[in-house]
């Protein structure tokens, strides 16, 4: 259930975030610039330490951002799957690349664990982790209180959510 209600939360947002238009590069930038100083505080890198750990964060990020798409790409592809009515053996194979990807997403972090450990050890690779969640949930929570149409639109994504479950129970019952 509580993973239901993130994905929820992050599909509320993500519609917000398209009512409102794509963010422009100057917004983009601007959060970015706002993390780095996030995660520059949080962890309290020495200068020695931030001159290796920034760029090999850098690539991290880029690579985390192609990762994402992946399981994006796959999930949406599922999704219309779904919707179509396609069958089980049409939707297999997209259940195995989406599984695939969403499995190549834990592994990314698992794999990249060890580079941080290296350049900055254990304590600050869990602050790092820790000041990525909440980077984001602070960013999530701004968002939310900036838009007025956010609890209604939540509302609605819920009541869809929970229609497009009692559709696919339907379809399966039969």
């Amino acid at each position: 259930m509580k993973k239901l209600a993130i994905i929820l939360l992050v599909s509320a947002i993500s519609a917000v975030a398209l009512a409102q238009g794509r963010p422009d590069k100057a917004m983009l930038d601007r959060i970015h610039a706002e993390k780095i100083a996030f995660i520059t505080s949080e962890l309290e890198l020495t200068p020695e330490e931030a001159q290796v750990f920034w760029p090999v964060y850098n690539q991290f990020e880029k690579e985390q951002r192609q990762s994402n798409k992946q399981v994006r790409e796959a999930q949406k592809a599922m999704q219309e799957a779904l919707e179509s009515g396609k069958n089980d053996s049409e939707t297999k194979p997209l259940l195995d690349a989406w599984v695939a990807a969403k499995k190549a997403q834990k592994n990314f972090l698992v794999e990249h664990r060890a580079e941080f450990v290296k350049i900055i050890g254990e304590n600050k690779t869990a602050k790092l982790f820790m000041a990525e969640e909440n980077f984001r949930n602070q960013q999530i929570r701004k968002i939310a209180g900036q838009n007025s149409e956010f609890d209604e639109l939540f509302r609605k994504q819920k009541e869809e959510a929970g229609e497009m479950h009692r559709r696919l129970n339907q379809r399966n019952d039969h």
